[in-house]
């Protein structure tokens, strides 16, 4: 029996949500308009572009592909895995239009995470910035967050996206990043939540979530339940 239209872009959209961040660039590479690497992360010029570390799904090539695409702008960006110091990569206290609860830094002095470091040209960037209406772009200092890069230069100074909802806790502490399923069950012991939502069917969960009024309905009550908190990091305003 064929599917739906609308039911099978509903159950892929469910599905996208369920796997992200997805996974990051493992190695140095250039993003291009398909799976394939068009060029060589040597071949470009990286003096006139501003580097951007990504610690959630910005490190995911179909991801960032797709929305450099949907803005119309080119996707050609040099991607290179990195190490950064006295961050960590943990959930914003918001839902993101997708029905996810996305990814977003958190200071962590004695932390190192994965991430990728991307340079944009200005127009991607401009492009990346509107399609991240919950973050606000700030830029961090290596000498506070060293950064290792494979296959590229460390910059002195890059620019990180944080939420301007906040982190999301658990029992006081930012929760760790994780897959959303996972973060499903850990919301159960949320008892206003899990009497509210279907945590334990991550599917029908997702589905609740992409309703507009549930989204609000759930960032207010972490926000007046305390479960948004400030992430810490010290960045240049």
């Amino acid at each position: 029996m064929a599917v739906p239209a609308r039911e099978g872009l509903l159950s892929e959209s469910v599905s996208h949500a369920l796997g992200y961040p997805g996974v990051l660039a493992r190695e140095p590479t250039v993003l291009g308009m398909a799976d394939e690497a068009t060029a060589s992360v040597a071949d470009i010029e990286l003096g006139r572009r501003t580097p951007v570390l990504a610690l959630g799904s910005n490190g995911s090539l179909p991801t960032l592909r797709a929305k450099l695409l949907a803005a119309g702008v080119s996707p050609i960006v040099p991607l290179f895995p990195a190490l950064v110091t006295g961050m960590a990569p943990t959930h914003s206290a918001h839902v993101s239009l997708g029905g996810y609860v996305a990814a977003t830094p958190v200071e962590n002095r004695d932390g190192v995470a994965r991430g990728v470091l991307a340079w944009f040209t200005r127009t991607q960037l401009a492009a990346l910035d509107v399609s991240e209406p919950n973050y606000v772009r700030q830029s961090a200092r290596a000498q506070r967050y060293p950064l290792s890069v494979l296959g590229g230069p460390a910059p002195v100074r890059f620019w990180v996206y944080r939420s301007i909802w906040g982190v999301l806790t658990h029992d006081g502490r930012p929760l760790r990043l994780r897959p959303q399923a996972s973060l499903h069950r850990a919301l159960e012991d949320d008892a206003t939540l899990a009497g509210q939502l279907p945590l334990g069917d991550p599917v029908a969960s997702v589905r609740r979530l992409r309703l507009r009024s549930t989204r609000l309905w759930v960032r207010r009550h972490w926000s007046r339940s305390g479960q948004a908190c400030a992430d810490g990091l010290r960045l240049d305003t």
